[in-house]
């Protein structure tokens, strides 16, 4: 299944990344990050939001959408329009 995967590379990149920052490059850094990870190797098209506070109202692909926080950290993650896998 594919969010446990997703789980494990924030949890990751947490650590990799210096958690105490609470600036927008340190957010937009860690979002590139995942997006450019879930994007690797196929044609999905996913969005990722990182923040310590946010609101959003998004559409999605059913069954791929995350919302999560780890360590204070808020993650939203979705994939949409990419390709349909039946």
């Amino acid at each position: 299944m594919w969010v446990i995967p997703i789980i494990y590379n924030v949890i990751l990149f947490l650590f990799i990344v210096n958690t105490t920052e609470n600036n927008t490059n340190y957010f937009k850094s860690l979002a590139k990050k995942i997006k450019l990870g879930l994007e690797e190797g196929n044609n999905d098209i996913w969005n990722v939001i990182v923040g310590s506070d946010f609101g959003a109202w998004i559409c999605f692909d059913k069954n791929y959408a995350l919302y999560c926080r780890v360590q204070e950290k808020y993650f939203l993650i979705f994939r949409f329009g990419g390709e349909q896998k039946i």
